[in-house]
């Protein structure tokens, strides 16, 4: 019995997030202070309303606000042109401004609508998860929708952030300039330790998306795996271990392809002689020491083919969560995400582009806020027609990105790698040229890579000098 009336206390406890009265309120000041309203009707929609008649009275004042005063009769004309009167509505409006006791307390009413809005929201998004898990049998894909309408939600709360005054940015990059005077290195990214690499981008910096492009067989997921391979050799330099956390996402090569590779990297143990087993004693030696390191690093793959954006985002905060930060995220390749998962059928459909376009947002949105760099590696189809002169390399421009919907805009940084010499026989072995095209923090270079074809291996050579 006494746990019978423990639930009925519960019951009488819970409450739906709304409140009539502060909702009154906002609209008595609305439409009885002509300076405020403005201001309020811009920031505010009518989500923040829980009453229909109240959402409808604030949509009326928010289309005629910003260019002209409101006042009850002004605003139930407006609605009785537009087929929305009420034959009480304006003494309903009259009686909201003279039963306004505080007509300047906008602000806390403003305050109390918004943690109500905020709420209600919550309450949907933990209804639509309850009925997720009603509905979807296997449990690593309900949580994922869970995930993912709880991102949607988050994300969807920071898009009502209000325009701030330009005196808190300008404290902030008074502070930051302040800070590097002391120390050169205050804000430079994650040090890829290739030295000029560093010096022209600043290091991988957070939030920055970068793109890092060619055409099929230049090499882009053999620079990105050598970027990885010399964050942790730098690491294993200073110390016995990596603390760097670097999520990398492979939808072309397995886990073990890229193992592999870093083997190749950073030993004497050639590509050929892995696949062929031809290892000598000092080979597994090697071996075992590129394993151990790797065992103590914080490298995680996930070589799942179908991928989506939210995916991706989803396996990346759980990882944060866990590790308590996150370094690096790399994705190779761009164009082989899906916005709707491959594995599921009907659903979304959309052209080519305008996927792109929508991943390439999403990757952005991605990087700023788990507040780290992402490199995602991108395909360009054609170089519009162009042919190289013999000897001379084909450097692709960011023109050839447009085609790709908006990666162009989307990205910080953006990276073309080709051959320096885009005719010659052997491709195994020769000069790549990395172009920096796109640099918002620093300037456009060219940067020369010798890349030995048997370890899979780039040496930073020297800064491209066009003959």
């Amino acid at each position: 019995m006494a746990e019978y009336k423990d639930e009925k206390k519960k019951e009488k406890q819970r409450r739906f997030p709304e409140s009539q009265a502060t909702e009154m309120n906002m609209l008595g000041v609305l439409l009885s202070n002509p300076i405020e309203a403005p201001d309020f009707a811009s920031k505010m929609t009518d989500e923040y309303f829980n009453y229909p008649r109240h959402k409808k009275i604030f949509n009326a004042i928010k289309a005629l606000a910003l260019t002209s005063k409101v006042d009850p009769i002004i605003i139930d004309n407006y609605l009785t042109s537009h087929g929305e009167g009420e034959p009480d509505l304006l003494g309903y409006m009259m009686d909201l401004v003279n039963n306004l006791i505080y007509r300047y307390n906008g602000d806390e009413y403003y305050r109390t609508l918004y943690n109500e809005m905020v709420l209600r929201r919550i309450h949907s998004t933990g209804r639509s998860i309850v009925e997720a898990a009603e509905t979807i049998p296997d449990n690593v894909a309900c949580l994922d929708e869970a995930e993912k309408k709880m991102f949607e939600l988050s994300d969807s709360l920071g898009n009502t952030q209000s325009l701030e005054h330009i005196k808190d940015a300008a404290s902030v990059y008074v502070n930051k300039l302040d800070a590097l005077a002391k120390d050169r290195n205050a804000f430079k990214g994650l040090s890829t330790n290739f030295p000029l690499f560093d010096k022209y981008t600043g290091g991988l910096r957070k939030k920055n998306l970068i793109i890092l492009a060619a055409r099929p067989s230049v090499g882009k997921s053999a620079f990105v795996t050598n970027i990885v391979t010399k964050i942790l050799e730098g690491d294993f330099e200073k110390g016995q271990t990596s603390d760097k956390v670097i999520a990398f996402f492979s939808l072309e090569m397995g886990a073990e392809e890229i193992v592999k590779r870093i083997v190749a990297i950073t030993s004497n143990v050639s590509m050929k002689r892995t696949f062929t087993g031809e290892l000598n004693t000092n080979d597994f030696t090697e071996i075992i020491s590129v394993h151990d390191k790797l065992t103590r690093s914080n490298i995680y793959v996930d070589d799942t083919a179908a991928q989506t954006p939210n995916n991706v985002w989803a396996k990346c905060r759980r990882l944060k969560q866990e590790k308590k930060r996150l370094d690096l995220i790399v994705i190779d390749y761009l164009q082989l995400l899906s916005i709707k998962d491959p594995t599921e059928s009907g659903g979304l459909t959309m052209n080519e582009t305008a996927e792109i376009t929508r991943i390439s947002r999403m990757l952005k949105m991605m990087a700023m806020a788990l507040d780290c760099p992402v490199i995602a590696l991108s395909q360009l189809r054609r170089l519009d027609g162009r042919k190289a002169e013999a000897g001379k390399a084909l450097i692709p421009k960011l023109s050839d990105l447009r085609q790709s919907g908006s990666i162009e805009q989307d990205a910080d940084v953006v990276m073309f790698l080709a051959r320096e010499d885009e005719n010659a026989v052997n491709k195994d072995e020769g000069n790549i040229i990395l172009a920096i095209e796109k640099n918002r923090n620093g300037p456009l270079k060219r940067i020369v890579y010798h890349f030995f074809g048997e370890h899979v291996r780039f040496t930073e050579r020297d800064e491209y000098k066009e003959e």
